[in-house]
């Protein structure tokens, strides 16, 4: 099974901090951190930390790898990372079964967050333009199915051209 790329956008830190720490459940994680190189840093802290630190732009990305199961990582990116174009704070979750639905659901039923989506290989990375219903990627070749929520749409979700239902869906 290739790798899939959860990214989740909140323009404030606290739903995307929560929907990590549901997703992962307790589960023990090696964490890390990193400044202003893409080189991680390891830390004994916990999400908790790496949240304060990322909310004060003390560092750019809290890493937490799991020891068991299939999430190889999750990572909360500070305010304005990805080259300054996307203000507000992501979440990435790459897993590696094809059962997916229970993280989607988990991620997408998580009160405050703008944009869930998944993609496969790398992901999406969406920019700060791409915010809303009528900007969103949605062709992205990576895109397995996404969701933005607007005014007054609502929730819009659409499925991608990489799409694929999850095993036992």
């Amino acid at each position: 099974m290739a790798q899939l790329v959860f990214e989740f956008w909140s323009p404030e830190i606290e739903p995307v901090v929560e929907a990590i720490s549901r997703i992962l459940d307790g589960c023990p994680t090696e964490n890390g951190f990193d400044i202003a190189s893409p080189k991680y840093q390891s830390t004994t802290r916990g999400l908790d930390w790496g949240a304060q630190q990322v909310r004060m732009g003390q560092i750019g990305n809290f890493l937490l790898r799991p020891q068991t199961g299939g999430i190889r990582l999750a990572l909360l990116h500070g305010q304005r990372e990805g080259g300054g174009n996307r203000p507000g704070y992501m979440g990435t979750i790459e897993y590696t079964h094809n059962d997916y639905i229970h993280i989607w659901n988990g991620l997408l039923n998580s009160d405050g967050m703008q944009i869930v989506c998944l993609g496969c290989e790398e992901g999406i990375e969406f920019s700060g333009n791409q915010l809303t219903v009528e900007t969103f990627p949605w062709q992205d070749r990576f895109l397995v199915i996404g969701a933005v929520r607007s005014r007054p749409e609502g929730l819009v979700l659409k499925r991608g051209p990489n799409y694929f239902p999850s095993v036992g869906d």
